[in-house]
């Protein structure tokens, strides 16, 4: 089995599952690395707590997969790989030239209480050495090695954001003795250790002890559980051993007390849409930017639960945990009473004891469709904030139980904090709410690192002005407006094609538009796309962006066209006119008017120069005013003064409270 582990000659290089870099390994890792993702939820964990850290130190590197993945992000200052093991040392060396991007020192040492010389013992299995004997792997001889505190190797360097990766084998209390000066001096610092009880009593000490000591020092402690993946907060006297097969080891994340952030997420649909979209860079800036814990509940194993994975979020997925309310007024609302029936269900049997071993701080709902996070926060007593991204009558046509207002006067009501994506939804769904318990916060855009290509084949007409609206086909994206802007561009003849993008709504909008496209004329100046996940490309191939919403509570596709520097004509109405500047990063028009919306296209259409005006200034807007401190940053600073606020304690909707009485 060990035959190979320390042949140089035996060496594959290989791309571990999931990462875009090249290690070397000896033959007993390739499938180690290559059949599934190492270590899932602590590599995506980490991966993104890189993004935010001046100085990486991965301490028991062995052959390097973290100082790689380090660099793979590009993001800190300097990475510190320190190995003890001379041949695992090589290895190592020749890893950091393959993939390192030049951002790695590596140090042959083993990390300890103090800088010396010690004995050290080597192990059958290469990646299971250390000062102790492991129980698992015999050992095979010991030699002398170099022996290095964290405070002496930091020596001289100023305080700075700190992430430190360990992987010692028992020596975790040795190695923390010697970084206290560090610690001391650097006040966000952020520990990822791998906690192994047979190896801490291999040690001499209670695997307890680690983790009072992690405590004491200061910092929160939660255990990562990489199959499912989940975070749980753990400390010293709690019953941890339920957590995970203690005859192995799992990860521990550890974050300063005054900066943790342990929060459960609840989505209402397993899509994404605009709204799960948000929810995904919400979780990943509040990861990266703040190492905060993300769980997010999720109806669906639909793409946003590998999304959430990837930028470091945990995930639960429940299918009985399904919406409150449907869309339009011709759906059947007798569904809904089942539907409470099985999510109460389920809260009860299966999530609760799920989010108690989490613990979080605070639970966050997306939207206002779904119960589920308003429940489970008055069963744990723990604070609750409702994230309102809807107006819910006036865009969606949103139906439930009970009336409407009423349903929305228990959101107001029973919510410990109202969280709106736009002034106007908060002034007209919750009017009087006391301003302490309220607040709005404009999404963040984040685009994707790799330059983004304009799609090739999304418009057809030879030479034609390409005009996209992006929204689900129903009445309040404003589709009509679109074809009849185009019907009289054309008239005025003016070469045009519109796609239209996006889920259809309910049957007979759909037919509407089709009538429409046919008694128009319009069917070779018109595409109907269904929805696409990745709109960006499709974004950029366009000439203009329209929005025609007459109800739009943030306007999702209006922030990405300023995020891609896109002209953009928009209806004068709902949020977009709270962060957009009319005439500077785009052209509005009032709802319904078609000769208006014809004239700001036509402008466009005639002056190439104009479109690249707008979209530039809008390019700028959106950098101040939808930045991703404003999103992130304000989100974090709230869910962190929620923490352990009491003052008001979250009520269960009153249709959720009678299934839960009838049980």
């Amino acid at each position: 089995m060990f035959r190979d582990e320390y042949n140089l000659d035996s060496l594959q290089l290989i791309t571990p599952a999931s990462h875009d870099f090249q290690m070397y390994v000896t033959p007993r890792y390739v499938g180690h690395y290559t059949n599934s993702p190492y270590e899932r939820a602590t590599s995506a964990l980490f991966s993104r707590l890189c993004t935010a850290a001046d100085t990486v130190i991965d301490i028991g590197a062995h052959y390097g997969f973290f100082s790689l993945l380090a660099a793979a992000t590009r993001a800190p200052a300097k990475i510190i790989a320190v190995e003890p093991v001379p041949v695992s040392c090589e290895i190592l060396r020749l890893n950091t030239d393959v993939s390192g991007n030049g951002l790695i020192e590596v140090r042959q040492a083993a990390a300890s209480a103090h800088s010396g010389t010690a004995s050290f013992v080597l192990s059958a299995a290469s990646d299971s050495c250390s000062f102790y004997e492991h129980p698992n792997a015999a050992a095979i001889g010991r030699v002398d090695v170099e022996t290095l505190s964290i405070d002496d190797l930091l020596s001289g360097r100023p305080a700075e954001r700190l992430l430190i990766k360990m992987d010692t084998d028992g020596h975790e209390l040795a190695v923390l003795q010697g970084v206290a000066e560090t610690l001391a001096r650097s006040k966000d610092v952020r520990l990822v250790i791998e906690f192994n009880p047979k190896m801490q009593r291999a040690a001499g000490h209670d695997p307890d002890e680690l983790l009072e000591e992690l405590w004491r020092l200061g910092f929160e402690t939660f255990l990562i559980d990489d199959i499912l993946p989940r975070y749980y907060r753990v400390q010293s006297g709690v019953d941890w051993a339920r957590l995970f097969d203690v005859g192995s080891y799992a990860n521990l994340y550890c974050v300063r007390r005054q900066r943790a952030l342990n929060v459960v997420l609840f989505a209402h649909n397993d899509g994404l849409h605009g709204a799960e979209r948000s929810l995904i860079e919400l979780v990943d800036e509040l990861v990266a930017d703040y190492g905060a814990c993300c769980t997010v509940v999720s109806p669906g194993p639909g793409p946003l639960v590998d999304c959430v994975q990837k930028v470091g979020g945990a995930t639960i997925v429940d299918s009985r945990l399904q919406q409150w309310s449907v869309l339009g007024n011709g759906n059947d609302t007798s569904v809904l009473g089942q539907r409470i029936r099985d999510g109460v269900q389920a809260v009860c049997a299966d999530l609760l004891p799920v989010m108690e071993a989490i613990d979080p701080d605070v639970i966050y709902t997306q939207t206002m469709t779904i119960p589920w996070g308003a429940m489970s926060a008055a069963l744990l007593d723990k604070p609750h904030v409702w994230s309102i991204c809807e107006f819910g009558k006036l865009d969606y046509d949103i139906h439930f139980d009970e009336p409407f207002d009423e349903v929305i006067a228990e959101i107001g009501s029973g919510g410990s904090f109202i969280l709106t994506n736009s002034n106007v939804v908060r002034r007209t769904l919750f009017p009087t709410i006391d301003a302490t318990r309220t607040q709005t916060i404009y999404r963040h855009i984040s685009m994707p690192a790799h330059p983004i290509l304009p799609a090739t084949d999304a418009f057809q007409r030879e030479g034609a002005f390409r005009i996209a609206l992006l929204g689900t086909l129903i009445v309040g994206k404003g589709q009509v407006e679109a074809l009849a802007a185009v019907r009289d561009l054309t008239q005025r003849h003016h070469n045009v094609e519109l796609l239209l993008v996006g889920h259809r709504g309910s049957p007979d909008y759909w037919s509407s538009i089709n009538a429409l496209i046919d008694e128009f004329g319009l069917r070779d100046r018109v595409r109907l796309i269904d929805f696409i996940e990745y709109p960006y490309p499709v974004m950029l191939a366009a000439d203009v962006i329209l929005v025609c919403s007459r109800n739009e509570a943030f306007g999702r596709a209006a922030a990405e066209a300023m995020v891609l520097g896109k002209a953009l004509v928009y209806a004068r109405s709902g949020g977009p006119i709270e962060y957009i500047e009319d005439r500077v990063c785009g052209l509005s028009y009032a709802p319904g008017n078609i000769g208006e919306l014809v004239e700001q296209l036509e402008k466009l259409i005639e002056s190439p120069e104009l479109r690249a005006q707008l979209g530039a200034q809008a390019q700028r807007h959106a950098a101040i005013h939808l930045s991703r401190e404003a999103y992130g940053g304000a989100a974090f600073a709230l869910l962190q003064r929620l923490r352990g606020d009491r003052n008001f304690r979250p009520k269960i909707p009153r249709q959720v409270l009678r299934a839960l009485a009838d049980m």
